[in-house]
């Protein structure tokens, strides 16, 4: 297996048949990838996913609180 050097790191990488992309296209597509998760997160958290968390959160604290009467005894 042929080895070419990786521009982002001191690594090589398994030679590919793709040429790397240009600074401008990579920069283009990373700007492209914060927007598009930038507006997923100023999105509200669904009630459902919190109810969840608080459901786990709830049981977490009741675990510790079993955990630590149990040493305690």
């Amino acid at each position: 297996m042929k080895l070419q050097e990786d521009p982002m790191s001191d690594r090589k990488t398994p030679a590919t048949k793709n040429p790397p992309l240009g600074a401008p296209v990579e920069a283009h597509l990373g700007e492209k990838l914060r927007e598009f998760y930038d507006s997923i997160l100023s999105e509200p958290v669904p009630d459902k996913l919190t109810a969840l968390l608080d459901q786990l959160e709830r049981q977490e604290r009741a675990s510790l609180a079993a955990k630590r009467e149990g040493e305690a005894k």
